[in-house]
């Protein structure tokens, strides 16, 4: 588990794991509002990396946000994010969606 202050550090952290630094993750929980580079951001800096490298297998990004509105699910599935949680969340649902096959961006309750 690694944990970063900002967007910034987000995608610097994928792109040491996709040169073979860092190990690859198995999911992202990406929040959408940070410092710097916000959560959106770094998640299409990270999917245009995935895309030039050509990955089969992309990261699973959660996207996590008190902003909740339908909007922000709409803007998140835009920016590539798999899945949309809203803060504050149950750990248990948490460890539902990450049992559950991939699946397109949903809003999990």
């Amino acid at each position: 588990v690694d944990w970063v202050k900002d967007g910034n550090e987000a995608v610097a952290l994928a792109e040491a794991s996709f040169a073979g630094v860092r190990p690859d993750y198995d999911v992202v929980l990406m929040d959408i509002r940070m410092p710097g580079l916000d959560g959106h951001e770094a998640t299409r800096r990270i999917r245009r990396l995935e895309a030039a490298l050509g990955r089969r297998e992309p990261y699973r990004i959660i996207a996590l946000t008190a902003n909740a509105a339908k909007e922000d699910e709409e803007a998140a599935r835009e920016a590539g994010l798999d899945e949309f949680l809203a803060k504050p969340f149950d750990p248990m649902v948490l460890g539902r969606l990450l049992s559950e096959p991939r699946a397109p961006l949903a809003q999990v309750s």
